[in-house]
Protein backbone atom coordinates (compact mmCIF):
# COMPACT_ATOMS: atom_id res chain seq x y z
CA UNK A 1 0.00 0.00 0.00
CA UNK A 2 1.39 3.50 -0.90
CA UNK A 3 0.14 6.90 -0.38
CA UNK A 4 -0.30 9.61 -3.13
CA UNK A 5 -0.65 13.65 -1.50
CA UNK A 6 -1.48 16.54 -3.76
CA UNK A 7 -2.19 20.39 -2.62
CA UNK A 8 -4.59 21.75 -5.15
CA UNK A 9 -4.32 25.18 -3.31
CA UNK A 10 -7.76 26.41 -4.15
CA UNK A 11 -7.78 26.00 -7.40
CA UNK A 12 -10.57 24.35 -9.58
CA UNK A 13 -8.35 22.78 -12.56
CA UNK A 14 -5.76 21.52 -10.19
CA UNK A 15 -8.53 19.92 -8.57
CA UNK A 16 -9.87 17.84 -12.06
CA UNK A 17 -6.12 17.51 -13.12
CA UNK A 18 -5.33 15.33 -9.61
CA UNK A 19 -8.60 13.58 -9.69
CA UNK A 20 -7.86 12.74 -13.58
CA UNK A 21 -4.33 11.37 -12.57
CA UNK A 22 -5.88 9.38 -9.55
CA UNK A 23 -7.96 7.35 -11.87
CA UNK A 24 -5.20 7.10 -14.49
CA UNK A 25 -3.10 5.60 -11.60
CA UNK A 26 -6.14 3.51 -10.79
CA UNK A 27 -5.78 4.46 -7.39
CA UNK A 28 -8.01 1.98 -4.40
CA UNK A 29 -9.63 5.02 -2.21
CA UNK A 30 -9.33 9.17 -2.33
CA UNK A 31 -9.53 11.56 0.71
CA UNK A 32 -10.89 14.52 -0.87
CA UNK A 33 -11.86 18.16 1.70
CA UNK A 34 -12.85 19.19 -1.74
CA UNK A 35 -17.12 19.47 -1.45
CA UNK A 36 -17.90 20.19 -5.02
CA UNK A 37 -16.13 17.54 -6.77
CA UNK A 38 -19.05 14.77 -5.68
CA UNK A 39 -20.62 14.39 -9.27
CA UNK A 40 -17.08 13.28 -9.86
CA UNK A 41 -16.74 11.24 -7.40
CA UNK A 42 -19.46 9.43 -8.07
CA UNK A 43 -18.72 8.91 -11.74
CA UNK A 44 -15.33 7.62 -10.03
CA UNK A 45 -17.19 5.50 -7.69
CA UNK A 46 -18.88 3.55 -10.29
CA UNK A 47 -15.22 2.92 -12.01
CA UNK A 48 -14.50 0.90 -9.16
CA UNK A 49 -12.39 4.18 -6.60
CA UNK A 50 -13.97 4.76 -3.37
CA UNK A 51 -13.96 8.01 -1.89
CA UNK A 52 -14.37 9.96 1.43
CA UNK A 53 -15.10 13.77 2.11
CA UNK A 54 -13.23 15.12 4.62
CA UNK A 55 -13.64 18.41 6.52
CA UNK A 56 -16.96 18.31 4.72
CA UNK A 57 -20.47 16.94 5.18
CA UNK A 58 -21.34 15.47 1.97
CA UNK A 59 -24.68 16.11 0.33
CA UNK A 60 -25.24 12.92 -1.36
CA UNK A 61 -26.21 9.84 1.22
CA UNK A 62 -23.86 7.43 -1.34
CA UNK A 63 -20.92 9.48 -0.29
CA UNK A 64 -18.79 8.64 2.80
CA UNK A 65 -17.77 11.52 4.73
CA UNK A 66 -16.13 12.99 7.68
CA UNK A 67 -16.61 16.33 8.84
CA UNK A 68 -17.20 18.56 12.08
CA UNK A 69 -20.68 20.45 13.09
CA UNK A 70 -20.01 23.79 10.94
CA UNK A 71 -23.14 25.35 11.93
CA UNK A 72 -22.62 24.31 15.29
CA UNK A 73 -19.34 25.60 15.62
CA UNK A 74 -20.32 29.18 14.25
CA UNK A 75 -23.13 28.94 16.96
CA UNK A 76 -20.96 28.55 19.82
CA UNK A 77 -18.80 31.25 18.94
CA UNK A 78 -21.58 34.00 18.00
CA UNK A 79 -23.28 32.89 21.39
CA UNK A 80 -20.02 33.71 23.22
CA UNK A 81 -19.52 36.97 21.89
CA UNK A 82 -22.91 37.39 22.55
CA UNK A 83 -22.65 36.31 26.30
CA UNK A 84 -20.20 38.41 26.58
CA UNK A 85 -22.51 41.72 25.56
CA UNK A 86 -21.27 41.88 22.05
CA UNK A 87 -24.02 43.25 19.77
CA UNK A 88 -22.90 44.21 16.39
CA UNK A 89 -20.75 40.96 15.27
CA UNK A 90 -18.64 40.93 11.52
CA UNK A 91 -18.30 37.83 10.07
CA UNK A 92 -16.03 37.90 7.89
CA UNK A 93 -15.47 34.69 5.11
CA UNK A 94 -14.67 34.17 1.76
CA UNK A 95 -15.96 31.79 -0.85
CA UNK A 96 -19.96 32.00 -0.02
CA UNK A 97 -20.57 29.45 -2.55
CA UNK A 98 -18.64 27.09 -0.30
CA UNK A 99 -20.87 24.25 1.83
CA UNK A 100 -18.70 24.88 5.46
CA UNK A 101 -19.00 28.72 4.74
CA UNK A 102 -22.17 28.76 4.19
CA UNK A 103 -23.29 26.86 7.08
CA UNK A 104 -20.51 29.11 9.12
CA UNK A 105 -22.68 32.11 8.22
CA UNK A 106 -25.85 30.39 8.61
CA UNK A 107 -25.18 29.20 12.56
CA UNK A 108 -23.80 32.24 13.09
CA UNK A 109 -27.61 34.03 11.96
CA UNK A 110 -29.10 31.54 13.75
CA UNK A 111 -28.27 32.96 16.88
CA UNK A 112 -28.07 36.46 15.90
CA UNK A 113 -31.76 35.94 15.14
CA UNK A 114 -32.87 34.89 18.87
CA UNK A 115 -31.12 38.39 20.36
CA UNK A 116 -33.28 41.39 19.53
CA UNK A 117 -30.53 43.83 19.91
CA UNK A 118 -27.65 41.98 17.98
CA UNK A 119 -27.15 42.20 14.30
CA UNK A 120 -24.39 40.92 12.18
CA UNK A 121 -22.49 42.48 9.26
CA UNK A 122 -21.14 40.50 6.38
CA UNK A 123 -17.89 41.51 5.33
CA UNK A 124 -16.49 39.33 2.33
CA UNK A 125 -12.35 39.30 2.08
CA UNK A 126 -10.92 37.95 -1.52
CA UNK A 127 -9.24 35.03 0.24
CA UNK A 128 -9.12 33.50 4.37
CA UNK A 129 -5.55 34.26 4.92
CA UNK A 130 -3.20 36.64 6.67
CA UNK A 131 -3.02 39.45 4.25
CA UNK A 132 -6.57 39.73 3.71
CA UNK A 133 -7.09 39.85 7.46
CA UNK A 134 -5.26 42.38 7.81
CA UNK A 135 -6.60 44.44 4.56
CA UNK A 136 -9.62 44.08 6.61
CA UNK A 137 -8.63 45.87 9.78
CA UNK A 138 -7.25 48.19 8.13
CA UNK A 139 -10.59 48.63 6.00
CA UNK A 140 -12.47 48.68 9.81
CA UNK A 141 -9.97 51.38 11.21
CA UNK A 142 -10.76 53.28 8.70
CA UNK A 143 -14.30 53.58 10.26
CA UNK A 144 -15.62 56.29 12.81
CA UNK A 145 -15.32 53.73 15.96
CA UNK A 146 -19.24 54.07 16.34
CA UNK A 147 -19.84 52.52 12.58
CA UNK A 148 -16.93 49.20 13.23
CA UNK A 149 -18.66 46.27 14.87
CA UNK A 150 -17.84 45.19 18.50
CA UNK A 151 -16.98 41.55 17.62
CA UNK A 152 -15.66 40.12 14.63
CA UNK A 153 -15.87 36.15 13.94
CA UNK A 154 -13.69 35.67 11.30
CA UNK A 155 -14.41 32.30 9.29
CA UNK A 156 -10.68 30.74 9.89
CA UNK A 157 -7.81 31.35 11.71
CA UNK A 158 -5.71 32.86 9.36
CA UNK A 159 -7.93 35.82 8.57
CA UNK A 160 -8.44 36.33 12.84
CA UNK A 161 -4.90 36.46 13.02
CA UNK A 162 -4.67 38.87 10.67
CA UNK A 163 -6.97 41.14 12.07
CA UNK A 164 -5.55 40.96 15.17
CA UNK A 165 -2.01 41.68 13.80
CA UNK A 166 -2.80 44.57 11.74
CA UNK A 167 -4.72 45.61 15.25
CA UNK A 168 -1.93 45.73 17.63
CA UNK A 169 0.32 47.28 14.54
CA UNK A 170 -2.16 50.13 13.97
CA UNK A 171 -2.85 51.12 17.46
CA UNK A 172 -6.31 52.34 17.09
CA UNK A 173 -8.21 48.80 18.21
CA UNK A 174 -7.63 47.02 21.18
CA UNK A 175 -8.35 43.53 21.04
CA UNK A 176 -10.34 42.85 22.76
CA UNK A 177 -11.59 45.45 24.56
CA UNK A 178 -12.42 47.16 21.34
CA UNK A 179 -13.39 44.67 19.19
CA UNK A 180 -13.53 40.93 20.44
CA UNK A 181 -12.33 38.53 17.97
CA UNK A 182 -13.18 34.94 17.55
CA UNK A 183 -11.38 32.54 14.73
CA UNK A 184 -12.53 28.52 13.08
CA UNK A 185 -10.15 25.47 13.15
CA UNK A 186 -7.57 26.24 16.22
CA UNK A 187 -4.49 25.77 14.31
CA UNK A 188 -0.85 25.79 15.47
CA UNK A 189 -0.33 29.49 15.89
CA UNK A 190 -3.58 30.47 16.96
CA UNK A 191 -2.11 31.16 20.71
CA UNK A 192 0.52 33.11 19.17
CA UNK A 193 -1.14 35.88 18.07
CA UNK A 194 -0.58 39.61 20.22
CA UNK A 195 -4.15 38.29 21.74
CA UNK A 196 -4.25 34.44 21.63
CA UNK A 197 -7.16 33.78 19.52
CA UNK A 198 -10.21 32.13 21.14
CA UNK A 199 -11.20 29.91 18.11
CA UNK A 200 -13.64 26.70 17.40
CA UNK A 201 -11.37 23.99 17.20
CA UNK A 202 -11.19 21.25 14.41
CA UNK A 203 -10.13 17.91 15.91
CA UNK A 204 -7.85 16.97 12.90
CA UNK A 205 -6.12 14.28 14.08
CA UNK A 206 -9.44 12.61 14.57
CA UNK A 207 -10.95 14.01 10.93
CA UNK A 208 -7.93 12.13 9.52
CA UNK A 209 -7.76 9.38 11.59
CA UNK A 210 -11.78 8.69 10.96
CA UNK A 211 -11.32 9.49 7.31
CA UNK A 212 -8.74 6.60 6.68
CA UNK A 213 -11.10 4.26 8.91
CA UNK A 214 -13.67 5.01 6.54
CA UNK A 215 -11.94 4.62 3.31
CA UNK A 216 -10.59 1.22 3.81
CA UNK A 217 -14.10 -0.07 4.38
CA UNK A 218 -15.56 1.75 0.93
CA UNK A 219 -12.06 0.03 -0.63
CA UNK A 220 -13.01 -3.43 0.77
CA UNK A 221 -17.26 -2.58 -0.05
CA UNK A 222 -16.12 -2.16 -3.72
CA UNK A 223 -14.07 -4.57 -3.77
CA UNK A 224 -16.12 -7.49 -2.60
CA UNK A 225 -19.91 -5.98 -2.29
CA UNK A 226 -20.92 -8.88 -0.93
CA UNK A 227 -18.70 -7.49 2.71
CA UNK A 228 -21.53 -4.62 3.02
CA UNK A 229 -24.29 -6.53 4.28
CA UNK A 230 -28.05 -6.08 3.84
CA UNK A 231 -29.02 -2.69 4.76
CA UNK A 232 -25.84 -0.97 4.43
CA UNK A 233 -25.56 2.34 4.05
CA UNK A 234 -22.67 5.07 3.06
CA UNK A 235 -21.29 6.24 6.26
CA UNK A 236 -21.56 9.99 7.01
CA UNK A 237 -19.23 10.90 10.51
CA UNK A 238 -19.84 14.51 12.06
CA UNK A 239 -18.01 15.18 15.02
CA UNK A 240 -19.23 18.15 17.44
CA UNK A 241 -17.53 21.38 17.53
CA UNK A 242 -15.43 22.75 20.42
CA UNK A 243 -15.30 26.37 21.53
CA UNK A 244 -11.76 27.30 22.72
CA UNK A 245 -11.72 30.27 24.67
CA UNK A 246 -8.40 32.40 25.13
CA UNK A 247 -7.74 36.16 25.12
CA UNK A 248 -8.50 37.72 22.22
CA UNK A 249 -12.43 37.33 23.23
CA UNK A 250 -12.42 37.58 27.07
CA UNK A 251 -8.91 39.32 27.56
CA UNK A 252 -6.29 38.63 29.25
Amino acid sequence: MYLLMANDTGSRRREQEYLQLFEQQRVGGIVSPVGDVEPELDRLRQRGIASVLSARRAISPQQASVSTDHVAGSGLAVRHLIELGRRRIGFVASSFDLQQIADRQRGALSVIETVPDASMEIISVPERSVRAGIACAERLMARSPADRPDALFCANDLLAIGVIQAFATGGQVRVPADIAVVGHDDIEFAQSTAAPLTTVRTPHARLGAAAADLLIDEIAVLRDPGTAGAGRTTAQIEFAPELVVRASSIGS
